[in-house]
């Protein structure tokens, strides 16, 4: 059988601690840290004050974290760039329908890893309604 290392011991007996600490009541902390000379209200209120400055270095830290992926994120999309005239809008979109590979590159899209969602489906089907393509199915 394995020697446990110096650190397996060292996490056994902390995890002991933790655990003797936990099956503890309130009132046996207490009295355990005024045994030790410590004024027990004082040490709730560093413990408060540290759990509350982990959780905000957590918040922090997720903020900032989800900060960087929406920077991410927009560094790397593709812009597309509208035409800037309604007249030339209308032509973009005239030229994008009656290009014969529209209907194969939507088709396409949607049997591959990069599915159109949801919304994007449902907006374009009511698009393309409310131009007169096609017929609502029933």
């Amino acid at each position: 059988m394995k020697m446990p290392t110096e650190k397996e011991k060292l996490d056994r007996i902390h995890n002991a601690l933790i655990q003797a600490i936990d099956e503890m009541s309130p009132e046996e902390l207490r009295q355990h840290f005024a045994d030790d000379g410590e004024d027990p209200d004082e040490v709730v209120e560093q413990h408060r004050k540290l759990i509350s400055s982990a959780i905000a270095k957590s918040r922090r830290t997720a903020l900032s974290d989800a900060r960087a992926a929406l920077d991410n994120d927009r560094r790397t999309a593709e812009i597309v760039k509208l035409p800037s005239t309604p007249e030339a809008r209308l032509a973009e979109l005239q030229r994008l329908l009656n290009d014969p590979s529209t209907p194969r590159t939507l088709a396409a899209r949607a049997g591959t890893g990069e599915q159109m969602t949801d919304a994007e489906v449902s907006s374009l089907i009511a698009n393309l309604l409310e131009l007169g393509v096609g017929k609502a199915a029933d």
